[in-house]
């Protein structure tokens, strides 16, 4: 059994050279270059360990799942919630986990006029900000071609195990199948050993980044919009268990805002921030390569392959007009469908029973302790220190960026 392939579904063979990586709601549909493809990949380890996410980015940014998931989500029966112009959407409630499907709307076949073809989804929250934005991932799973006519998309609901319910009827919670207990074992087991490294890497980064920003009186217009965004956000913030990761990814934030972006350009300490960015990515990089390979790792996915195996079924073979993934890059001529109204549906993966995220309270204003940026520090020589993001800097002062604090043995 091919236990990495079953679990990970990642192309080894795809090259790691790559100066381009797929970013879907960027402009250009991907990144380029040295730092923005190694940021992406850092945030994509995170993604995929910290959300149990099915599948895995390969070096060019492409998601894959494997083929043992993939057969498995065609096989699950999905409870239909709505339809609406994107298709139909449904739940799977297998073990502890709920999943989130959608069922493209049919097209006409760009290939063979006579048949038509629509996209089993998957649907797979990514918060972002500890929930204050939730992206969604979405992956063709399979795609069912057939015979264009009346029938079709019934068809379609069919193979791909759409049950409608009565209001009053129970959902029965299926088995989960063992591609997925072994894949949750093995996110989970990464997460395990890679969540303290990783805390202390984001402490560190924060600091390193604050104190060269606070070394330019021309970029306090930087600080002031982290702090205010800050502030803002107070109520998610409470909230998060990992303080330092929520206040990089505003920081990370407020430094794409075009009036930051400007106020770099020209700034000597630009450069030093590049650095520090590339070496926070390079030993998130060094964290990942050393949690997937490790021992504990292989043990925790063993286990939950072989678990009760004989009380789990095989997951069933792809129907005989579904084939894996997208068949299709663009989607063809567009064919009748029914309109619905909207539907309001979440991820993929969610534990059951986990609430989603809800809106926050308007957050009262925060004053911040401190000398404001651009203005004298405390101390005579000292790097910035005051508390931003709810912090005592203070604390840091002479740590120096060790930022592989907790990641060697």
């Amino acid at each position: 059994m091919d236990t990495e392939n079953k679990v990970q579904g990642l192309n080894n063979d795809a090259p790691t050279e790559a100066l381009t990586y797929e970013k879907k709601d960027s402009d250009k549909g991907y990144v380029e270059g040295e730092h923005d493809v190694m940021k992406m990949k850092a945030q994509r380890f995170r993604d995929v360990i910290a959300n149990d996410l099915l599948g895995d980015f390969d070096s060019k940014g492409k998601y894959h799942l494997s083929d043992e998931i993939a057969a498995d989500l065609v096989a699950v029966t999905k409870k239909i919630d709505s339809h609406d112009q994107n298709g139909t959407q449904g739940r799977a409630f297998v073990g502890d986990r709920i999943l989130y499907f959608n069922l493209t709307p049919p097209k006409a076949s760009p290939e063979n006029e006579a048949n038509a073809y629509c996209y089993l989804e998957l649907l797979e929250e990514i918060p972002r900000i500890n929930g204050y934005y939730i992206d969604t991932l979405t992956t063709v799973v399979a795609t069912y071609e057939y015979k264009n006519d009346e029938f079709f998309y019934d068809r379609a609901l069919e193979v791909f195990n759409f049950k409608e319910y009565k209001a009053d009827e129970p959902v029965d919670t299926q088995l989960l199948p063992e591609s997925l207990s072994a894949r949750y074992a093995f996110t989970a087991a990464m997460l395990k050993q890679a969540e303290t490294p990783l805390e202390n890497l984001e402490e560190a980064y924060f600091n390193k980044r604050l104190q060269l920003l606070a070394e330019d009186p021309e970029l306090a217009i930087i600080l002031a919009e982290f702090s205010n965004k800050r502030n803002k956000l107070e109520p998610y913030f409470a909230k998060a268990e990992n303080k330092y990761q929520f206040l990089n990814e505003i920081l990370d934030e407020v430094l794409e805002l075009p009036a930051c972006k400007k106020a770099l350009e020209k700034s000597p300490v630009r450069e030093q921030l590049i650095e520090a960015d590339k070496k926070a990515y390079q030993l998130v990089e060094k964290v990942e390569e050393r949690v997937r390979e490790d021992n504990r790792t292989k043990e925790a996915v063993s286990q939950a392959m072989f678990t009760d195996l004989a009380e789990k079924p095989a997951p069933k073979p792809m129907p005989k007009q579904v084939k894996k993934g997208a068949s299709f890059e663009l989607f063809g001529k567009g064919v009748p469908v029914m309109k619905m109204p909207p539907y309001k549906g979440g991820g993929g993966g969610k534990k059951s029973g986990a609430p989603k995220p809800k809106a926050p309270e308007k957050p009262k204003t925060m004053v911040m302790p401190g000398p404001l940026p651009g203005q004298p520090q405390q101390q005579a020589g000292s790097p910035f220190v005051r508390e931003v993001g709810g912090f005592d800097h203070s604390q840091q002062q002479g740590k120096g960026f060790d930022m592989e604090m907790g990641i060697e043995k």
